[in-house]
């Protein structure tokens, strides 16, 4: 990368009789080169960073558009390898170039990146040796960096061999310490490089440009996340560069715009080419120079002016307009668009020439009535009906009655468990385009409704009359059909001796969505009727009778025998469940909380349990099989129970009670390498843990006898 030097004109008018140039003693070189390795602010950064670009740029060096390998660190090989296929390096090369501090060969140039000749000794900040292994016109060097104990910086050439093989460098850096903290920030970095740049592990890594919008227009190349928060980057040369909030504002000053907290979070990756913004000399982020400034200016001047044309044209691609309301609900958060469709405002409510008569009827049995000359045209998280909305045509406001006489038995017929009507004879509502779109419309003609009523009234009657039953048997009950999910209007000649109820009037209209989540969960993990006793009606119940405020339940037990309330089921078992939890329960429940655990299973010990000799440690792997039953028995019951304490049960099953804060602490003193091991990076290496557990362990029963 080319950097700009500023030639400086000097006038003085102090004499110039003795003028020296300043240099760097050589006695303060040591001191001076720790203090150019030690730049970095996150060296594990620097180290992944610093020698991948070095390959990148020899891989330009000699037109080899092949990826450079990347091997992160493993437990059982710590070590960070990076190789290239490029012009490789001498012992000239590595002497009078990669040794020196300040040497680079990259300053003509803006195709490669570095340049400040201090990169490929980042490598000191996390280790004191490393090695570099290249391949120059059929000669191998080896070359071993070292820091003295003097504390200067060494290159000592191991090994130089004639080879029939390509040219190319491949560096090796041990990482001793926090390997998944390192191969974290690795996956982070090579998430932005180009497609074919590297090969991580054998394989392409995953992309961070994904679920998003790429922009290419006069010259910019620019990524946007609009559904995302997080961090935005200025990439150059494969490196991403943060632009922290407080630098994005600070332009934005500059620039006398003003953006919304969604444009400030909203992900955006700035591509520009090399050269095109100065750098920190760590290399670590941008140096904030007017040439860095300029370019950010005009990315951000870019989005601020053409990214609202481009939400338009999503906004306006939408059919329906609850996609609409959302969809501009999300573009209006990040830059405060108008709230048009194709040019024209859109309304929230439409304002009626004549009133109408709204009719809501719930799946609970409450009916609400209202009149008004406005018809809400909302999201659906911004104005709540019952069930389906439909508009009813034909018949105006104050004409309700002859439809509402006949909406049950229609609701009924249609299998609906609640709805929302709208009566009015406003023939500008039923063409109206908004009206239209708006998916959760339906358009029924009243005297469909009264057809289809007095049908399905009729069929009723023609039943009771064939089975002999009385008015009084024909009272219905919303009832919960748990298997179906749905909520219906039931005769109490159909609805069975010992069928539960719950009290609707204490749980509200949102129970029934709450009973239908209860029973499936219950179903889905496989709560059986076994376990304990008074569990059989809550999962073996079909159905469940909702008594309204409109039914009392003496009423209900008069006609429906051997009925009774669920709740009390519920509050029974959350006592019982309590006593159930045994101090052996609350102990494996620390146990499947602490990181030994965690480590067994993540490390695969977990398969190895019979090579453990420790019966303490296998007790974490293995615990007694009864108090795995007792413990899962406990837990299915427990997230069931959570499921009906919205029905107002008040007493509650705690499993966070702790019988001991560190179960296994004896086993950390016992075993202290564990606890510096990282359990994602064990890998393979299960025998040498198993070894070491074992040794251990019985060098410490000899001790103790």
């Amino acid at each position: 990368m080319k950097i700009e030097h500023k030639e400086a004109e000097v006038t003085s008018n102090v004499p110039q009789a003795k003028k020296k140039t300043m240099t760097i003693n050589v006695e303060g070189m040591p001191h001076i080169m720790a203090t150019l390795t030690n730049l970095y602010n996150d060296p594990r950064m620097a180290v992944i960073r610093e020698y991948f670009t070095n390959g990148v740029d020899a891989h330009i060096a000699a037109g080899n558009p092949a990826p450079v390998e990347v091997t992160l660190p493993t437990w059982d090989d710590p070590v960070y390898t990076v190789t290239d296929h490029g012009v490789g390096m001498s012992e000239w090369d590595i002497e009078n170039i990669y040794s020196e501090y300040g040497a680079s060969t990259k300053r003509d140039s803006n195709e490669q990146n570095g340049a400040f000749g201090l990169g490929c000794k980042s490598a000191f900040t996390i280790t004191n040796q490393f090695t570099v292994i290249s391949v120059k016109d059929g000669e191998k060097t080896t070359t071993l960096f070292s820091r003295s104990e003097a504390g200067s910086y060494e290159s000592n050439v191991v090994n130089k061999v004639r080879v029939d093989a390509p040219n190319g460098t491949t560096v090796k850096i041990p990482v001793r310490e926090h390997l998944s903290e390192f191969n974290s920030k690795a996956h982070q970095f090579f998430g932005f490089v180009a497609p074919g740049t590297a090969l991580v592990d054998g394989k392409e890594p995953a992309s961070s440009f994904v679920n998003g919008r790429h922009i290419k227009d006069g010259g910019l190349d620019i990524y946007l996340k609009p559904k995302s928060e997080g961090a935005s980057y200025v990439i150059m040369g494969t490196v991403p560069y943060e632009l922290s909030t407080e630098q994005i504002r600070e332009a934005l000053t500059r620039l006398d715009q003003k953006a919304s907290v969604g444009f400030m979070r909203m992900v955006k990756y700035f591509t520009v080419p090399i050269g095109d913004v100065d750098l920190t000399p760590n290399r670590e982020g941008l140096m904030f120079t007017d040439k860095t400034n300029a370019v950010i200016d005009k990315h951000l001047t870019f989005i601020l002016n053409d990214l609202k044309s481009i939400a338009q044209e999503e906004i306006d691609a939408v059919a329906t307009l609850d996609e609409f309301f959302e969809l501009h609900k999300h573009w209006d958060d990040i830059i405060n668009i108008p709230r048009e469709y194709k040019g024209e405002p859109v309304p929230v409510r439409l304002e009626l020439v004549k009133s109408a008569h709204t009719i809501e009827r719930t799946s609970w049995g409450s009916t609400h009535h209202g009149d008004g000359h406005g018809l809400p045209l909302t999201p659906k998280n911004g104005y709540q009906t019952y069930g389906k909305r439909i508009l009813v045509s034909g018949y105006a406001a104050d004409a309700y009655k002859k439809v509402n006489a006949y909406i049950g038995n229609y609701m009924t017929a249609k299998g609906m468990a609640s709805g929302t009507f709208f009566i009015t004879d406003d023939e500008d509502v039923f063409t109206n385009k908004w009206v239209l779109m708006q998916d959760r419309f339906t358009i029924i003609s009243g005297d469909d409704i009264i057809e289809v009523g007095r049908e399905q009234r009729k069929k009723e009657r023609l039943e009771a009359a064939k089975n002999g039953t009385t008015k009084k048997s024909a009272i219905k009950y919303p009832v919960l059909f748990v298997d179906e999910g749905k909520v219906k209007w039931t005769a109490v000649k159909e609805i069975e001796s010992g069928t539960p109820f719950l009290d609707y009037s204490e749980v509200g209209g949102g129970a029934s969505n709450l009973i239908k989540s209860t029973y499936r969960h219950m179903r889905d993990i496989g709560v059986q009727p076994d376990i304990i006793s008074f569990f059989k009606s809550v999962t073996s119940a079909k159905k469940v009778v909702l008594l309204n405020a409109s039914r009392t339940e003496k009423a209900l037990t008069d006609r429906i025998k051997k009925t009774y309330n669920l709740s009390a089921d519920v509050q029974t078992a959350a006592i019982v469940t309590e006593k159930m939890i045994t101090d052996d329960v609350k102990h494996h429940h620390n146990i499947l909380s602490s990181g030994w655990r965690s480590f067994m299973i993540s490390s695969g010990l977990d398969k190895r349990v019979n090579d453990i000799n420790d019966s303490k440690g296998k007790e974490i792997i293995a615990p007694e099989k009864t108090t795995v039953e007792s413990y899962n028995k406990i837990l299915h019951m427990k997230r069931v129970l959570n499921y009906l304490y919205f029905y107002k049960v008040n007493h509650m099953v705690n499993l966070d009670l702790d019988l001991d804060t560190q179960p296994t602490k004896e086993l950390d003193k016992k075993y202290p390498l564990v606890a510096a091991l990282d359990k994602y990076e064990v890998g393979n290496a299960t025998d040498h843990v198993v070894k070491y557990l074992n040794l251990i362990h019985e060098e410490t029963d000899a001790v103790s006898v």
